[in-house]
């Protein structure tokens, strides 16, 4: 008999935590469970791929950020649906998931597994107690690196509904698009070269550091376009600062992005200027080839080999990011050997099949 799970998260690409969730949506299917996605802000491109191959969507809200509107879908959907198992990804999703499954009745409440890619200790004390009486309310917890984990111990959480599990992908497909189609699909110039950055346009991101590194490499350096892929309330503020600065004809900001397989394949350099879950695309470029820049974090410092697959810069001076980017803009033979460093990186660190097997084993451990 099929086990019915319920997968949560914001609307995401398939990229960072939207690939993690894709590959185990697919394992789970694979399996023969009873795979549903809810998801509590506007679907992108991991919702279209999953039900595209059978998993049937739920979405919630079609705003661009979580609300009250995507809590109550989630206890709607868990009563519809029966589920013996929701699994949460992310860390608004898991605040969204604890509201919903919180109001059930505790015989027909669910077993719940939590997925958690950055270290969550909000500054204000409220928030904090808030936060920790949500996450004690978990069956289990995946967190993807060690200082995530001890933020929940911190939070409350007993070491014993705590494990271990970092981000794990295959090699990736061959391009299905070339780099005309992908820049005339994107609205992106074709004679340019490309930089990458994914990250949620919220103040942790702290995505003006990228508005300011454009706006320093075009004078040394002409001819880049920076892509900017996510959404977030931050969305027009970052518009108005890229204008100030003269940087807005360099940066593309998307809100969502369902060729970024393709559109990894084109690109020179993969930032990250904030903490962001998974780092956002820095395992997805390891896979690639592609070489990043990254401020340092919990992240990024367990996924990039600085000077080795990359660079880890500190957050100041500002000129740290575009300083240690440029190398990789300007250089052939640098970026040859880092490509070749960082697939073998992404083979050995981050292998695809005992990542699945530890979210199969913490799945079977809460329901038969």
């Amino acid at each position: 008999m099929s086990r019915r799970i319920l997968l949560v998260a914001r609307g995401l690409d398939a990229v960072g935590s939207g690939r993690e969730l894709l590959q185990t949506a697919h394992r789970l299917r694979a399996e023969g469970d009873d795979v549903h996605l809810a998801t509590i802000t506007r679907p992108a491109g991991v919702a279209t791929r999953l039900a595209e191959c059978g998993v049937l969507v739920h979405p919630l809200s079609q705003r661009p950020e979580p609300s009250t509107a995507g809590i109550a879908g989630i206890a709607r959907t868990a009563v519809r649906l029966r589920p013996q198992l929701v699994m949460s990804w992310g860390s608004s999703a898991m605040q969204a998931t604890a509201a919903a499954l919180l109001a059930a009745p505790g015989r027909s409440r669910p077993r719940w597994l939590a997925s958690l890619a950055r270290p969550l200790i909000p500054k204000a004390p409220s928030h904090r107690q808030l936060t920790g009486r949500l996450l004690q309310h978990c069956d289990l917890i995946l967190a993807s690196t060690e200082a995530t984990a001890l933020a929940c111990e911190m939070l409350g959480v007993a070491p014993g509904r705590l494990q271990i599990s970092p981000a794990g992908i295959g090699e990736p497909s061959p391009p299905r698009l070339s780099r005309e189609e992908v820049a005339s699909q994107l609205g992106l110039p074709l004679h340019t070269t490309w930089t990458l950055c994914v990250a949620p346009l919220v103040a942790r991101s702290r995505l003006e550091r990228l508005v300011w590194a454009a706006d320093q490499l075009d004078v040394v350096l002409r001819g880049l376009t920076h892509i900017l892929v996510g959404h977030g309330p931050l969305g027009p503020q970052i518009a108005r600062r890229a204008r100030a600065q003269e940087a807005s004809n360099r940066l593309h900001l998307l809100p969502s992005c369902s060729l970024i397989a393709d559109l990894l394949t084109h690109v020179r350099l993969v930032w990250q200027t904030g903490e962001v879950a998974y780092g956002g695309a820095l395992v997805d470029a390891l896979a690639a080839g592609v070489p990043s820049v990254a401020v340092a974090g919990d992240a990024a410092t367990s996924i990039i080999a600085d000077r080795i697959t990359g660079r880890l810069v500190p957050a100041d001076p500002p000129s740290e990011l575009p300083r240690h980017g440029l190398p990789y803009l300007e250089d052939d033979a640098l970026c040859h050997q880092t490509a070749t460093a960082s697939r073998r990186r992404a083979r050995e660190a981050f292998p695809l099949e005992p990542a699945l097997q530890r979210q199969l084993t913490a799945i079977n451990s809460l329901i038969s």
